[in-house]
C-alpha cells in the first residue's frame, strides 16, 4: 500500500512543472521578452519582425494566462484562486499598457533618442 502511494505521489510531481512555467512565463519571462523586444524596436525604427514578435508576445501573455486560471487553477497575487474576470482584468491592463509603451518606444525610434 505505502509502494502505491509513493509511487502516484512520484508521478503527479512532474505534472506540477507545467503550471509553474506558466505563471512563472506570465509574471516574469513573457514581460521581460517584452520589455527587450520595445528596447529593440526603439533601437531600429524599420522593424516589422520586432513589432510583429511584441504583439504576438502579448497575445501569447494573455492566452496563457487564460490557461493558467482555466486548466491550471491560477492564482491572483494574493494566493487566492483566480477567476474570469481577473483574467480580463489582467488583459486589459496588458493591452493597455502594452500599446502605451509600443507608442512610446515608436516616438523614441522615430526620433532616434536612442
Amino acid at each position: 500500500m505505502t509502494d502505491k502511494t509513493s509511487q502516484n505521489s512520484q508521478e503527479q510531481e512532474p505534472t506540477k512543472f507545467l503550471p509553474f512555467f506558466i505563471r512563472l512565463f506570465w509574471m516574469f519571462v513573457g514581460n521581460v521578452v517584452l520589455v527587450f523586444l520595445a528596447f529593440s524596436i526603439s533601437m531600429r525604427n524599420e522593424s516589422i519582425i520586432v513589432d510583429a514578435a511584441f504583439w504576438l508576445t502579448v497575445i501569447v501573455l494573455v492566452s496563457i494566462r487564460y490557461v493558467d486560471i482555466k486548466w491550471f487553477k491560477g492564482q491572483t497575487g494574493d494566493a487566492e484562486p483566480a477567476t474570469l474576470k481577473d483574467w480580463r482584468q489582467y488583459s486589459i491592463r496588458l493591452v493597455l499598457a502594452s500599446v502605451g509603451l509600443y507608442a512610446l518606444v515608436r516616438l523614441v525610434a522615430h526620433f532616434k533618442l536612442l
